[in-house]
């Protein structure tokens, strides 16, 4: 497993940051004749938003505040299903251990969403397998060290942005478009934060 993507793998990998088209994911293609070429294989990496239902955080349905759980999904270009990387309370309701989870991101994932939610995405060239691979890792590293979970740090959107750190991408840049996909009166709390991995 990838604990994070080499020097030369992110380097190779330059992203191309999608801040307009961001959710349309790529329709499962044949290679295209190209003076005797196949297309490229490409990886879009997306971290999606979903909404937490309001009726669980008292405070923030007061004051009219959407909160959002992040998740990633990764789409190689000649494939039809993406895969999906998630986290959670073991506990449903809140509470117990974060809990990460993966798999193929269809109608069986705990967040599949049909449509555009809110979200960010990068491009890169080549297949997915370094970045599934390491997220892969951090989910077995998030599992592992026993995290307590947390309403408002070591949660959900930790996970997200710990996966995307630990695989070299670009934080600060998926950040910024989450929060303008999000609005104003919203908030996506444990984005920022690091899990304390084993």
């Amino acid at each position: 497993m990838f604990a994070q993507l080499s020097q030369s793998t992110q380097q190779a990998y330059q992203p191309f940051y999608d801040e307009h088209a961001a959710g349309k994911c790529f329709a499962p293609q044949s290679p295209q004749d190209r003076d005797g070429e196949e297309d490229p294989v490409k990886c879009k990496v997306s971290v999606r938003l979903s909404v937490v239902d309001p009726g669980r955080l008292r405070t923030a349905a007061t004051l009219g505040v959407t909160i959002y759980h992040a998740y990633i999904v990764t789409q190689q270009s000649n494939q039809s299903v993406g895969t999906g990387f998630r986290a959670g309370p073991s506990v449903q309701g809140g509470g117990g251990n974060l809990f990460a989870q993966t798999g193929r991101y269809d109608s069986r994932f705990p967040d599949y969403q049909q449509g555009t939610p809110p979200n960010a995405s990068a491009t890169f060239d080549g297949p997915c397998d370094n970045y599934n691979a390491s997220f892969n890792d951090t989910a077995a590293r998030t599992n592992n060290s026993a995290i307590p979970y947390a309403r408002f740090s070591n949660n959900s959107n930790a996970f997200a942005f710990t996966s995307l750190q630990r695989a070299g991408i670009d934080t600060g840049v998926f950040g910024r478009v989450l929060n303008q996909q999000a609005g104003t009166w919203s908030t996506i709390r444990g984005w920022g934060v690091t899990l304390p991995l084993r």
